[in-house]
């Protein structure tokens, strides 16, 4: 309970070091053109080499208090030589004790070494400098690190002082430009209050801590662990009528989010339990129906309660009476797919997308989450196709089997089905938007082509009444063929027609507008937008990206505190957040914002990546795998945390410890075809081809009628030129099973090149390319190899740079390259250039007798 200026000892600043310089040897200049050259390669981040410069430097002049300063920065910027740049800092302060950076920066670097004592003797020093009382950004710096030490220290009435003296100087935030750190605590201050009311709550001044807390929420209306804050304070101070007012309120406020359907629960634990709230709830909301706040929490305490029946029940009828609106949508749909029921959550997003089509991007989260690998129950092609739907909704139904068949690259039955739902009455608007980007996306269609298909689009639309649909795709059709101004005049005629324009519609419009030059009107329409769609994420990130690009960084976090307010679950919104705190140094903040989303969103790909740019950028891999291997054990089924992990064991070479995962992995999910499948495919990350077969062989084993399993299987063992009978009879199941599957005609074609069947095999691999409007590289490369094989060299040359011209398109797509596809770049340059010179081209060997090539 000791202030600031209480502390003991007392502190005096050593008297200074007058600066010496060698009296032999060569000149300072030199050490002087050292310096400067050091100072360059700090500026290009090669630290290392700034290190050996200025060690060279201090040789020639090792009483140099700016030298020793500028080694301790070097070394403190690799982040892993603490105890080097403590040493630096240390013979800086011998010569200069009374610099405010000097003593701020050992500070630092005894903080991070936790030497708490150390940091706040030294950061004190910092307050007894010169430059403390001149230097509004030095000083703050000082203030801000002394305040954290202490606090860590359990010095909370001193701590205290230190914040109290901060957020006095942050009120001149202009002073701190320069400072990440600085500028990021001036302009959101409430990080600061939140560090104050935790040090009242620790000192039971709870008064104080609720000042101090709704400073900070009143700030950040959206983040729910301020406003928690205020409810459990209230609770410590054992108020517990204004803590179940106050967290009804935030219940209302967060949309019945879980996080604050449990703080309510907080609340009664003590008077009642859920029982209490049940009754609670129960009772408002036979008051009001209509408030969804009160149902979504009722419903969550009936699932915490055992009784899931009643609350789908409860769920399936404000769906119905609402209209298929999207946060009921998504409650049923959570419900629905947390116990595994697909075909219901198919049914839902097909009746949604038949009430209202344009839902579509709102619905989309939804439907990649019932698709995704991680999944152990995920939606299928045959079960989507086998679906009993209402006769209105067949036409939602064949667009979501469009959709569902691309994923598989059945390109064959997503068109035939796309074509299917466009042509149901009444136009379902998302079905034509789909088909018209479609022929856009065409490489083999020349733009008359593609404007031809367009135009019959639309004439299709107008026959069929909808003058809005057909001025919205007249000017999607304007805006791909590099028209924005038109583009925009047609989509705002689109606009009014309509009279309540659709989501993608005002996308496109806005699209459309900021290309034509307007970025005023953009910027409007995307704001308009979050206010009519608040939780739909296309607006957001649209905005947020374009504010980012334009270093608007007050607007960008504007757009997100929206978001989050809108959305507290959103994924998307957390992991951006995160990604903000971690470029204003906030790693805590930006640690704990993940690690909650990680707690309930553990096999989300997006989130399991920013936490690992999150630890991989502070040097904590370690904890991550910790983390990661923690979680493979309690859900031995999340696949995609069990992929981070074997690629995080890959990247450091520890494939015994990724080999361990995986045979866990594969113990665990042994009974299970298509989790064994995944984990099959994990082991060729780690170089382990054999045990992938061997894995392969056991799914098909388990299900024989395994498609993807038995064409991969058959692949693998075809590739390698081995059991080309079984091969062959394993991808022929998978084509029988899906006939137009481009990778499994591919694979049917070169199990048939193996064996020398050249004319079968061409056949099957122009069959895989026919309905491509993208062709796969490497399809196209074993179709050059079959017609060389045939003696179609020029035939042959044309699909080999065909594949090349698929590579560099790729490439230039920002895909990351793979080592297969560098591979099959250099096979078709060698290719192409023996061709060129008249030699014979070496293509895939065969295993059976060849044929001879037709001269």
């Amino acid at each position: 309970m000791l202030t600031l200026d209480e502390l003991r000892p007392k502190l005096r600043l050593p008297a200074s070091r007058p600066a010496t310089h060698p009296t032999t040897g060569p000149a300072p200049l030199d050490a002087i053109a050292l310096f400067a050259e050091a100072r360059a390669k700090i500026l290009a981040n090669q630290r290392l080499a700034a290190i050996n410069l200025l060690q060279d430097a201090i040789r020639l002049d090792p009483g140099s208090f700016e030298l020793r300063y500028a080694l301790g920065e070097a070394h403190g910027g690799i982040g892993t030589h603490t105890d080097q740049a403590i040493q630096a800092f240390l013979a800086a302060a011998a010569i200069n004790p009374n610099h405010l950076g000097v003593q701020t920066e050992l500070g630092r670097q005894y903080l991070a070494k936790g030497a708490l004592d150390k940091a706040i003797e030294h950061l004190r020093l910092a307050l007894l400098t010169s430059d403390y009382r001149r230097d509004n950004s030095g000083a703050a710096s000082a203030e801000f690190l002394l305040a954290r030490a202490l606090q860590r220290n359990g010095n909370d009435r001193a701590a205290l002082d230190a914040y109290a003296r901060l957020l006095v100087r942050l009120r001149r935030p202009a002073a701190m430009r320069g400072n990440n750190e600085l500028a990021f605590l001036a302009s959101q201050p409430e990080a600061l209050f939140i560090q104050v009311g935790d040090l009242y709550v620790r000192g039971g001044q709870y008064d104080e801590a609720l000042r101090a807390y709704e400073l900070a929420a009143a700030r950040r209306p959206e983040s729910f662990d301020y406003a928690a804050r205020v409810v459990r304070t209230l609770i410590a101070a054992n108020r517990r009528e204004a803590a179940a007012a106050r967290a009804a309120e935030v219940v209302r406020a967060f949309r019945a989010s879980n996080d604050s359907l449990e703080l309510l629960r907080e609340t009664y634990r003590t008077a009642g339990g859920d029982a209490a709230v049940a009754a609670r709830l129960t009772k408002l909301h036979q008051q009001s129906p209509d408030d969804r706040a009160i149902l979504y929490s009722l419903v969550n305490i009936l699932n915490a309660t055992d009784q899931r029946g009643q609350a789908e029940r409860l769920l399936l009828d404000a769906v119905q009476r609402g209209q298929y609106g999207i946060d009921d949508v998504r409650r049923l749909f959570g419900s629905y797919a947390s116990r595994g029921d697909v075909d219901a959550a198919a049914l839902l997003l097909t009746s949604a997308l038949a009430a209202r089509p344009d839902s579509l991007r709102e619905l989309l989260p939804l439907w990649s989450e019932l698709l995704q690998p991680s999944r152990g129950k995920r939606l299928r092609l045959g079960r989507l196709q086998a679906l009993t739907v209402p006769p209105d909704a067949e036409a939602a139904k064949q667009f979501w089997i469009s959709q569902l068949a691309r994923v598989w690259s059945r390109d064959v039955v997503a068109r035939t089905a796309l074509e299917e739902s466009a042509r149901r009455k009444p136009p379902l608007p998302p079905a034509f938007r789909v088909l018209l980007n479609t022929y856009w996306s065409r490489g083999d269609w020349d733009k008359a082509r593609k404007v031809e298909a367009s135009e019959e689009l639309i004439a299709t639309v107008e026959a069929a009444g909808n003058a809005s649909l057909a001025a919205e795709l007249r000017g999607l059709l304007l805006l791909n063929s590099g028209e924005p101004q038109k583009a925009a005049d047609e989509l705002a005629r689109a606009q009014n027609l309509a009279g309540e324009s659709s989501l993608d519609l005002q996308i496109a419009l806005a699209t459309a507008t900021r290309a034509a030059g307007d970025t005023a009107r953009f910027e409007q329409i995307l704001w308009k937008l979050i206010s009519d769609y608040p939780t739909a994420a296309d607006p957001y990130e649209t905005l947020l990206n374009y504010y980012i690009s334009s270093a608007a960084a007050p607007q960008a976090i504007k757009v997100l505190r929206a978001w989050l307010a809108a959305d507290p679950e959103s994924v998307n919104a957390r992991v951006i957040e995160a990604n903000i705190y971690l470029s204003g140094k906030q790693t805590a903040l930006a640690e704990q914002s993940l690690l909650k989303l990680f707690e309930r969103h553990s096999d989300d790909a997006e989130l399991l990546n920013a936490m690992r740019n999150l630890y991989g950028a502070t040097g904590r891999i370690e904890k991550y795998i910790d983390l990661l291997e923690a979680e493979r054990v309690k859900r031995p089924e999340n696949r995609a945390s069990i992929a981070m992990l074997v690629e995080l064991y890959a990247e450091q070479k520890r494939t015994s410890e990724a080999m361990r995962v995986l045979e866990a992995a594969q113990a665990a999910v042994a009974d299970d075809p298509d989790l064994l499948y995944y984990v099959a495919h994990l082991y060729t990350r780690i170089g382990q081809e054999e045990v992938t077969e061997q894995t392969l062989a056991k799914v098909v084993k388990l299900d024989p009628n395994h498609a993807a399993a038995s064409n991969d299987l058959g692949y693998f063992w075809a590739d390698k030129g081995k059991n080309l009978d079984r091969a062959e009879q394993l991808i022929r199941n998978a084509v029988e099973a899906e006939p137009d599957n481009q990778s499994f005609l591919d694979s049917l074609g070169w199990v048939l090149y193996k064996r020398s069947k050249f004319d079968e095999a061409r056949e099957q691999l122009e069959a895989a390319i026919a309905p491509a409007a993208l062709p796969d590289p490497v399809v196209l490369d074993h179709l050059g190899d079959t017609l060389y094989r045939l003696g179609r060299t020029d035939d042959a040359i044309q699909q080999w740079q065909r594949a090349q011209q698929r590579l560099a398109q790729v490439q230039s797509e920002g895909i990351t390259d793979s080592p297969d596809r560098r591979r099959l770049r250099l096979e078709l340059q060698r290719k192409l250039k023996q061709a060129e010179d008249g030699q014979p081209v070496t293509v895939a060997p065969v295993v059976g007798a060849p044929q001879q090539a037709k001269n």
